[in-house]
């Protein structure tokens, strides 16, 4: 557990809200990963509660309410936040319904935080809070703070006494932390609105923030409830069908199938530098020689040997099978892999799993951009709002998603 003067020993530009340590950026742009429950060791940051100003904007509403905070910069790695509490406009019976209007969002903000009354608590209450990643804490520090980015669902509750509360992110749901703070005992939980990110994207805000937040009761008031509650929505609004629902000859194959992934017929090297670090983006002709893992023959030797076993039913996910090998030379996938064997063997491998009965799907990256592929142009790669190029996973840069579609269905044909 992190304590006062441990804390204190890190800068914070005088500003009692966000403390850091050497190396950290402001607001956790890094997911912190920690847990109140089990692991005091690893609880993050302390933080206290003033109230600087206000801030008008529209929201109405009669029953529950929540406070606003807008976190301003303050110094290299200050914020400094302007507070106010505003009433919830009810939306059923037992629902109410946050809205700021993106134009109502500061320019120069860099965080708004949504803080329900509703989802505070005091260390000792009977509850919990959770986030929909699967992680749950008690109320039983004094201190500490847990907080983390990229949500798998916009959903997290609080739960105190009979009663739990979920919140549902409905808009920027990719640019929110979770948090869960203590500080004297006293539990806050909350959206975390990344004002900052979104401008490294867009010049302007894309959208307004809304949350809606529900509350259960009886047999419903835990995390089943809140997981019925969510998939109920979804397949309400129509964004979710069940596979019942879309049953494709291929889906209901796959339902009853075992999935075999071929890692990788062929892949590039990442070459790295003389100091051992690998480099991140090279060009053509910079490129180590393919090494090969599972040609194409050998791979329809493996399938016959899953068929001979008993394996009735199997889909295959092919990677490594494109040019340059896996993730090689993308957004260009074509021609085949030479160093696995060749248009004609994968045709052969393509045709064996069918004779076999078997589901062949291919691996493909369709949102990845290499410098060294043949259709390498920088018009085609995602940037910043300040013109920078966005690196996504596994080093690529991103390639916008028509730039795929369009190519692909060029050489295909």
């Amino acid at each position: 557990m992190a304590t006062g003067k441990a804390i204190d020993e890190k800068p914070y530009a005088g500003n009692p809200h966000v403390r850091f340590g050497e190396g950290e950026v402001a607001l956790a742009t890094t997911s912190r990963r920690g847990s109140l429950l089990s692991k005091a060791e690893k609880v993050l940051g302390v933080r206290e509660w003033t109230a600087l100003g206000a801030v008008a904007f529209a929201c109405t509403g009669l029953a529950e309410t929540v406070s606003v905070r807008i976190g301003y910069p303050q110094g290299p790695e200050g914020v400094r936040y302007e507070t106010r509490t505003v009433e919830l406009e009810r939306t059923g019976d037992a629902s109410w319904r946050f809205v700021m209007p993106m134009a109502e969002i500061p320019k120069d903000a860099r965080c708004v935080e949504v803080v329900p009354a509703f989802m505070t608590a005091r260390k000792g209450e009977d509850g919990w809070w959770m986030q929909a990643r699967g992680t749950y804490g008690l109320f039983d520090k004094d201190e500490g703070e847990y907080s983390v980015g990229r949500q798998l669902m916009p959903v997290y509750a609080v739960k105190k006494g009979e009663a739990l509360w979920y919140a549902h992110v409905k808009n920027w749901r990719f640019n929110y932390d979770f948090v869960t703070t203590a500080k004297d005992g006293r539990y806050e939980t909350y959206a975390r609105f990344r004002c900052d990110n979104v401008r490294r994207f867009f010049r302007e805000y894309y959208d307004d923030i809304v949350v809606d937040f529900h509350r259960l009761e009886g047999a419903d008031a835990d995390y089943n409830g809140v997981a019925c509650a969510y998939r109920n929505c979804q397949l309400d609004s129509g964004a979710v069908r069940t596979i019942k629902d879309r049953l494709t000859p291929e889906l209901d194959y796959l339902c009853d199938a075992i999935v075999v992934r071929i890692q990788t017929h062929a892949a590039k090297p990442i070459p790295e530098t003389a100091d051992g670090i690998k480099q991140k983006f090279f060009k053509a002709g910079e490129e180590l020689p393919v090494v090969v893992h599972m040609p194409f023959g050998v791979t329809e030797e493996f399938m016959q040997a899953l068929k001979d076993s008993g394996i009735d039913k199997l889909s295959i996910c092919s990677a490594g099978w494109q040019d340059g090998g896996y993730d090689g030379r993308v957004p260009g996938h074509f021609p085949v892999c030479a160093e696995a064997g060749g248009p004609e063997a994968f045709s052969r491998l393509i045709a064996k799993a069918k004779k076999l009965g078997y589901q062949f799907a291919l691996h493909a990256t369709n949102t990845d951009g290499y410098m060294c592929s043949r259709l390498w142009d920088e018009d085609w790669v995602c940037k910043f709002a300040n013109g920078k190029f966005y690196e996504g996973g596994g080093r690529p840069f991103t390639a916008f998603k028509r730039i795929s579609k369009h190519t692909q269905i060029k050489e295909d044909n």
